[in-house]
């Protein structure tokens, strides 16, 4: 009976027959994992020839059309899209400048990589950057630490030229340039006193002192006068840089004996010589005492009173009653002139401000101007007479006594 009965057999062509694929599922972008991820996105990569601008236009049309808001769409400047990477030498200097320690910066570092964002470079970057900023031959015992002034010199002005590179490519004839600083010392008092056994003895080292000779860059100009760099906060720590750090009791005997260093070292100063491009910049320095408070003046112009004028040594007194301006008494002390006193004051002090018995006025354009206006109230051509009634008013009675 089957035999009789209509029967149905499909064919199917070898070829076009399913066949199901062994191993394992592909997965999408968005289902796979961080290592499939990064292997899918160097297939799409190399596809394209490594090509960065078409793979960003590309991702950019795709967030267009894209309904899912996982891609913040922006307009055709494409580079937006990418966040640029921070130089190990800005990361340094933001490091610096807000004080961070090691672990603070590596928090930053992972927070900022945890939202897609991994601009900072690693730690080892940082310290190198930070190696770099030190001069050559630091000396360091158990109660001080030193450089010599010349080497702190020749990596002070070698930071400042690469750091004014561009500087230095505009104005690319410069081939001598002058680096002008300021020197000076100071001690301090008063610190905590730990009970640290020092080999040499208490009297001459104790850490309840502190003793620092330091310097600070004022600006750098070239063989034309031209600013190279200037130090727009010269009064400020940022740019102070430390000669010497040293457990010592400011003294009379240290302030002399580290003044006459100083003096040697500056008067054996050489030429730095700075490789920008196929040339040769040397550098020569120019110091000036003027980092140093009222006490170094005095020892140093071998001044007894704080009372008195370090440069003439003139008493309180004497600069009340004297009237003649020609006074032996202001006449300045012997190597006075290489202290840190502005050149007006100097000026003031070799000449004087209205000259007795003379009918016509000197000085500076201030005191021309004040000395006209006096003329005009009084009606008096003879200055000299009125400024010496004036100062007869102001002499207290005990004095003149």
């Amino acid at each position: 009976m089957w035999l009789a009965g209509n029967m149905t057999i499909r064919l199917f062509d070898i070829n076009e027959s399913p066949q199901k694929k062994g191993g394992r599922p592909k997965l999408t972008y968005e289902a796979a994992g961080k290592r499939l991820k990064i292997k899918l996105a160097s297939e799409l990569a190399i596809e394209n020839q490594n090509s960065t601008p078409l793979l960003l236009h590309a991702a950019n049309i795709s967030a267009r059309k894209s309904t899912e808001n996982e891609v913040i769409k922006k307009s055709d400047r494409t580079g937006l899209l990418a966040p640029s990477p921070i130089t190990p030498e800005k990361a340094f200097a933001f490091f610096m400048e807000n004080g961070f320690t090691k672990q603070q910066y590596i928090n930053v570092k992972q927070l900022s990589k945890q939202h897609g964002c991994d601009i900072y470079p690693s730690y080892s970057k940082i310290a190198e950057e930070k190696l770099k900023c030190r001069p050559a031959g630091i000396e360091c015992t158990e109660n001080e630490a030193k450089v010599s002034m010349q080497n702190l010199l020749n990596h002070t002005a070698s930071r400042i030229l690469l750091m004014q590179k561009e500087v230095c490519e505009i104005l690319s004839d410069v081939t001598q340039c002058t680096l002008i600083f300021s020197y000076g010392f100071d001690g301090s008092t008063g610190h905590s006193l730990y009970k640290q056994k020092l080999s040499i003895a208490e009297s001459q080292s104790l850490d309840d002192s502190l003793f620092v000779t330091s310097i600070i860059p004022i600006k750098m100009i070239d063989q034309k006068q031209r600013v190279i760099w200037l130090n727009k906060s010269p009064q400020s720590i940022r740019f102070c840089r430390p000669l010497k750090i040293a457990y010592l009791k400011e003294t009379t005997s240290l302030i002399l004996e580290e003044k006459e260093n100083l003096d040697n070292q500056i008067k054996n100063l050489d030429l730095y010589v700075h490789a920008f491009q196929s040339n040769a910049i040397f550098v020569k320095f120019d110091g000036h005492l003027t980092l140093i408070d009222g006490k170094v003046l005095n020892i140093l112009t071998g001044t007894n009173s704080c009372q008195s004028c370090p440069m003439c040594g003139a008493k309180p007194t004497q600069l009340l009653t004297t009237i003649d301006f020609y006074s032996k008494i202001f006449v300045m002390k012997p190597h006075t002139d290489q202290m840190p006193l502005p050149a007006e004051v100097v000026d003031l002090l070799d000449s004087p401000i209205i000259s007795p018995g003379v009918g016509h006025k000197n000085g500076s354009t201030s005191q021309n101007s004040c000395a006209e206006d006096t003329d005009e109230e009084n009606g008096n051509d003879d200055v000299s007479d009125t400024f010496e009634i004036e100062l007869e008013e102001e002499v207290p009675d005990d004095i003149e006594n």
